[in-house]
């Protein structure tokens, strides 16, 4: 059966909302210098559970839940309950016609069963009639229509999140080809979210909403925040809570900030219905008990009843205050935060990333990524959190091979898999004349399980690769130039302080960089052919009282060699455009045992 909720209608069903948004009562949008695109919105939530073969218990919950908290967030959302293929194909062309009508954010979501066949995704619709996976294609509702018809609409900005990993939907009679959804990358101006990562399933949840979405819902309504950072709070939480069972995945290919609370006025009118709509349904729920127990006084089930329903009212009243405390805290946090002089801001985060350092616990590390999910240490911490939760009994979880996926450049990881020995040539040259200025090699000398030592200790890197130690250079803070993981549309920060004797005259420089994937690409060079991802920096450092940009460019192939096969660094001075430092390095060639 089809439902077709309107806002006014979702308010008025809103007995639900106790349990899915304790209303804050103190929220504040953010600032014009925070508050990313500024569009209308429009949202499509679809939640399918009575399957024939495999009925699921939360979809519909969840799609409830969402589609209540998208209004609240400013989103003109339909939602779809238990639909057919006809319905959410006609759903979606309505979606993406708006879409490009008002050239609106697009919000969409779905919870239920999903199914990948041929590397495309598709939606398992309610009455789906499959026997064979042949029948696939033309039961199923395939994502990638909409997708392309999201590209064509040309709206600023789409949010897509898929919670359809759940176990085989169509019981004992069909085995799909791989378990859960296929990866692909976000098409332009898009994040794209999966409730566990590719080829993986997802819990449906034992409670009233599926584990991954109980934890969106809470991390959406956190203002101030980010879209990046919700998702990487949800995947954080998600992966604690079932200990590596279930991490969530996402590929971005947003060029823009977006925040779900952006909007003051707004947010506090939807929140003043909200908390009206909740207490009339908690009021008329408790009003029907206590109507039916007054006119039946010998039933002692209904008195029961009325007992614990009342117990359950004020106990959610108790986690609603709580609630309400945490977002309100958090926010002044937050606001206090970016009030701060960003050398103070610099300082308070170096100071908790190396409280992680320093201790042996998740906790530590957990602490610093949920107060920095982007921060300015966050792909050294996720990293750290990998070995910390190995070595506490995590399972790793295996992702599917992308090998020969048409819609995906791959994810691949960051960490460097050295081993004593392995050698690296690099010529440097002018980056504007391609004259030869040296030629070096580093070979690894020394391994640790954080640190790799090049050249007996001239030399040393972290496992990304980043460098802690050099000839030249005295580094004063960590640096993080090279990722976790790398996907084409990752994009991180780092600020880091450095000296040098001559160039800095012993001075600390600070540096700031943001950097991004942006692509990958087969190139032939003298070391050998790659597959290599160009990730592309741009910043700025503060050296001797003066501003000087810098530009980097960056080619790597982690499954083949550990380190770079190209850098380039540019700097010029920002005040007269004049171009003082411009290198080019290449790697020429190289010996990896791990990667033969």
């Amino acid at each position: 059966m089809l439902k077709n909720t309107t806002r006014r209608e979702l308010l008025k069903g809103a007995g639900a909302l106790a349990a899915t948004i304790a209303a804050p009562s103190v929220l504040h949008a953010a600032t014009k210098e925070t508050k990313g695109i500024d569009a209308s919105r429009v949202g499509l939530v679809i939640g399918n559970s009575k399957y024939t073969d495999s009925p699921l218990s939360n979809p519909v919950n969840d799609a409830n839940a969402i589609a209540q908290l998208s209004e609240v967030m400013g989103f003109k959302t339909q939602c779809l309950l238990n639909a057919s293929l006809k319905d959410i194909s006609a759903a979606v062309e309505t979606y993406v016609d708006e879409l490009q009508r008002q050239k609106a954010v697009g919000f969409f979501y779905y919870a239920g069963h999903g199914v990948q066949l041929g590397w495309r995704n598709y939606i398992v619709p309610i009455g789906a009639n499959i026997d064979r996976l042949d029948d696939v294609p033309k039961q199923a509702y395939e994502l990638n229509i909409m997708l392309a018809a999201l590209t064509k609409a040309k709206n600023p900005m789409n949010i897509i999140i898929l919670d359809a990993c759940r176990d085989n939907p169509f019981g004992k009679r069909v085995l799909p080809e791989q378990k859960g959804l296929s990866q692909f990358d976000a098409p332009i101006g898009s994040l794209l979210s999966y409730a566990t990562s590719p080829g993986n399933t997802a819990s449906d949840g034992s409670g009233a909403n599926g584990l991954f979405t109980e934890n969106l819902l809470r991390e959406m309504k956190v203002p101030l925040t980010k879209i990046e950072d919700v998702f990487k709070r949800v995947r954080l939480n998600v992966r604690l809570q079932s200990k590596g069972g279930q991490i969530p995945w996402e590929s971005t290919s947003l060029e823009d900030d977006f925040y779900f609370i952006a909007d003051e006025a707004q947010f506090k009118q939807a929140e003043h219905e909200l908390i009206l709509a909740k207490e009339k349904a908690e009021a008329d729920a408790l009003a029907k008990l206590q109507a039916k127990v007054k006119a039946d006084s010998n039933s002692q089930a209904l008195a029961k009843a009325l007992a614990e329903a009342e117990a359950q009212a004020r106990m959610q009243a108790e986690a609603d205050a709580k609630e309400r405390a945490r977002i309100e805290a958090e926010f002044k946090s937050r606001l206090s935060f970016e009030n701060e002089s960003t050398e103070k801001k610099f300082k308070e985060e170096l100071a908790l990333w190396e409280k992680a350092v320093a201790s042996p616990s998740v906790e530590a590390t957990e602490a610093y990524l949920k107060q920095y999910p982007s921060g300015l240490y966050a792909e050294l911490a996720s990293v750290r959190l990998d070995i910390l939760l190995a070595k506490a009994g995590e399972k790793k979880l295996i992702v599917q091979s992308t090998d020969n996926n048409p819609f995906t450049e791959g994810t691949v990881s960051g960490v460097s898999r050295f081993t004593l020995g392995d050698q690296f040539t690099y010529v440097e040259k002018d980056a504007l004349t391609g004259v030869a200025n040296r030629t070096f090699t580093e070979v690894v000398t020394s391994l640790s399980e954080t640190q790799i030592e090049i050249n007996s200790g001239m030399k040393v890197l972290d496992i990304l690769g980043n460098e802690l130690r050099t000839p030249r250079f005295d580094w004063r803070t960590p640096a993080q130039i090279f990722p976790s993981s790398y996907s084409v549309g990752q994009s991180w920060k780092t600020t880091f302080k450095w000296a040098h004797s001559v160039y800095s005259k012993g001075q600390p420089v600070e540096q700031s960089q943001s950097l991004k994937v942006v692509g990958r690409e087969r190139i032939v060079t003298p070391a050998g052919s790659f597959n290599a991802f160009k990730i592309v920096g741009a910043g700025y450092q503060v050296n001797n009282g003066g501003n000087e940009r810098i530009d980097v460019t960056l080619l790597i192939d982690p499954e083949k060699c550990s380190r770079p096969i190209m850098f380039e660094l540019r700097i010029k001075q920002a005040a007269y455009s004049r171009m003082f430092v411009a290198t080019r390095t290449e790697l020429t060639a190289f010996k990896q045992r791990a990667m033969n």
